[in-house]
């Protein structure tokens, strides 16, 4: 039996049903990489749809978009570079006047911004990671023998009903 393979929409290559993802909005199989990339395509477009309060981003940012990722911008490094430039740094939303133009521009200073980030995460796993390796736990053993004999036991508990 002959596995059945279908033309992905994304790279135009073969792919096995068996080894794609279904994509249910275009109702097409793709590579897992292809679907990625199909993936974060989809969400820098929602978030340009809400940066900007539109349905749907329009041929402008669409030309933009395929633009940068032929310049070697991924999709997920677009979004992360608009989120830095709005969301981090604050700038206006105006000023952009409907386009995306402004990543290659921002792009390197929010590289290095998410890069600091993940170093210092890291540096903070790093530490939890050895304090709770150094720890000393300290177990302390009783011999319920001895203390049935008549040792004098550290008793703090509190008769409520004697108070």
């Amino acid at each position: 039996m002959a596995k059945e393979s279908v033309k992905c929409p994304q790279c135009e290559q073969q792919v096995l049903k068996s080894e794609g993802i279904f994509d249910d909005s275009s109702k097409k199989w793709l590579h897992p990489d292809c679907y990625k990339i199909l993936d974060s395509k989809r969400e820098l477009s929602r978030f340009v749809c809400v940066l900007f309060k539109l349905k749907a981003p329009g041929p402008k940012i669409y030309s933009q978009m395929n633009m940068l990722y032929k310049k070697g911008y991924s999709y997920h490094d677009m979004l992360t570079t608009l989120q830095y430039h709005f969301d981090v740094k604050k700038n206006k939303v105006e000023k952009a006047m409907e386009g995306i133009g402004i990543i290659p521009y921002v792009f390197d200073e929010a590289q290095t911004y998410y890069r600091k980030i993940k170093n210092k995460s890291n540096y903070l796993a790093e530490q939890i990671a050895q304090s709770s390796e150094n720890q000393q736990r300290n177990i302390i053993y009783i011999d319920e023998k001895n203390l049935e004999k008549g040792q004098k036991k550290n008793d703090r508990t509190i008769d409520l009903n004697n108070l």
